[in-house]
């Protein structure tokens, strides 16, 4: 049974499980056909989901899940292959909003521990709240939660059973629960730090530094490695010759961490994204470096904490942060992108395998066309838009969900793309101050416009985020506009 135990003020809030793709193929699936639009719950050791309300069909209606256990178990995550999340109703009771094509719910249930249950008290101020999606308490497991203060306090202290706890990862905790009793104490305060003062202005800040360039090709490090062993002790290109080695043999320079399609986006910013009055703030400063000939080097990419890095022009790129950049700063996209739309598997397989990204075509923006996408700056005035695939994990395509975009041997495109421009309609170059970059995840329902700098991404824009169904506008409710943006002086140096 699950103990939840409250002295002074107790904030466990709505339950939110994460969301992953899942396996299609089970003979023994609960199919419940609701028309086009399918909820199929997976079976599951330990326990069983009920549909409550059968008949709702309609994209967008809450589907309602009972959750039974069977004795012995719990409940420990519920999975949506959508990209849909779940939402705690009470107990035993949950609930997702339906979207067309094929719902797969696959329930997730846990082995009660042997372990013997303790007790866990939350003590707090009323000056932020605690959140977290484990409801049983057992001794030695590990508590994980969250804590997110008021606007205007942050955290003070953070204990169990009087020793500090340290930080997990942005605002999340975990803990080891002890036998029998467990006092966790979540002190907020008020946040009387400075707010960072911005300059606010009308031109972006170009600097431009040369760089004597003199590439001997006698130093390749990298003509007899194999692919196997460069990834096995991987780091960042250091230099534009570092960079430029790679790409000869079609070897990435920047972050090859696995990008999720939500890439922090979809839920989590804007945390840290600047605004001054009713509008985001660009980073005004762009850092180049240029040959003895004028040709591109480099490009610094600024974060808020004021550390930065470059990326180098001609190398391969495929994080969300090192793509938006290289789009900016260059107008063009990476050495690992073809635009072809398509890709043969020797194209796959020969050169840059699981890192190879498609597309640089004409983006139309064609809102008589599609209605749900959203109009982006200039897009009919004097830009011509371009796009390009963002390659990412446990996504989603038209269809449905997609595992990862490319896996070495086949690519899935998804919906998420890059949209930007870099030239004016009559093919002149586009300047930099008339640059736009933005990312879409849902295949241009929403976009994001990037403001020059790491993690720097306004929030969602469009069709979903104005509350209509996926490439669908209901009732009039047009899509939102892109959001108003000053130029700012950060004083990154």
């Amino acid at each position: 049974m699950f103990k939840k135990q409250l002295i002074g003020a107790l904030i466990i809030s709505s339950l939110t499980f994460l969301n992953c793709s899942c396996d299609y193929n089970n003979k023994n699936d609960i199919n419940s056909d609701l028309s086009e639009n399918k909820v199929i719950i997976k079976d599951a050791i330990g326990g069983s989901l009920v549909i409550k309300n059968p008949l709702q069909n309609e994209v967008g209606n809450k589907i309602y899940l009972e959750v039974k256990p069977l004795e012995g178990y719990y409940l420990d995550d519920i999975e949506i292959s959508n990209g849909e999340r779940v939402s705690f109703e009470s107990e035993n009771l949950y609930y997702f909003v339906l979207k067309k094509g094929d719902n797969i719910v696959t329930p997730i249930f846990a082995q009660k521990s042997k372990t013997k249950d303790c007790s866990l008290y939350i003590l707090q101020n009323e000056y932020g709240k605690v959140t977290s999606n484990k409801y049983e308490y057992l001794a030695h497991s590990t508590f994980e939660f969250s804590v997110t203060p008021n606007d205007g306090y942050k955290v003070d202290s953070i204990t169990l059973n009087n020793k500090d706890i340290s930080l997990n990862s942005l605002n999340t905790y975990s803990v080891t629960l002890l036998e029998n009793l467990n006092f966790l104490y979540v002190n907020f305060t008020k946040d009387d730090t400075p707010k960072e003062e911005f300059t606010i202005v009308n031109e972006l800040e170009i600097i431009t530094k040369v760089v004597e360039i003199d590439i001997n090709e006698n130093d390749d490090p990298y003509k007899s490695k194999s692919k196997d062993d460069f990834y096995l002790n991987y780091s960042n290109a250091n230099s534009y010759e570092d960079a430029y080695f790679r790409t000869k043999h079609y070897l990435m320079s920047g972050d090859i961490t696995p990008q999720k399609e939500e890439s922090s986006l979809m839920y989590k910013l804007p945390f840290e994204v600047p605004t001054y009055e009713d509008a985001y703030l660009m980073n005004s400063l762009c850092r180049y470096e240029v040959d003895q000939y004028g040709n591109y080097i480099s490009y610094t990419i600024n974060t808020l904490d004021g550390s930065d890095y470059k990326i180098y022009y001609g190398a391969a790129y495929a994080s969300l942060d090192d793509v938006s950049a290289y789009l900016f700063a260059f107008g063009d996209v990476p050495a690992n992108y073809i635009k072809e739309k398509k890709a043969s598997s020797y194209e796959i397989t020969s050169t840059w395998g699981e890192y190879l990204r498609l597309n640089q075509s004409r983006f139309s923006g064609d809102t008589s066309r599609y209605p749900y996408e959203p109009e982006l700056t200039g897009i009919f005035g004097d830009y011509n838009y371009y796009e390009s695939d963002f390659g990412s994990i446990g996504g989603f395509d038209c269809n449905g969900p997609v595992s990862t975009y490319n896996n070495g041997n086949r690519i899935s495109r998804g919906t998420c793309r890059f949209v930007y421009n870099f030239e004016n309609h009559d093919g002149s170059k586009l300047d930099l101050n008339n640059r736009h970059v933005f990312y879409t995840y849902n295949h241009y329902n929403d976009f994001q416009e990037y403001l020059n700098y790491k993690g720097g991404y306004t929030p969602r824009f469009g069709n979903e985020s104005a509350g209509n169904p996926y490439n669908q506008v209901i009732n009039g409710v047009k899509p939102t506009n892109p959001y108003k943006i000053y130029k700012a002086n950060f004083n990154f140096d």
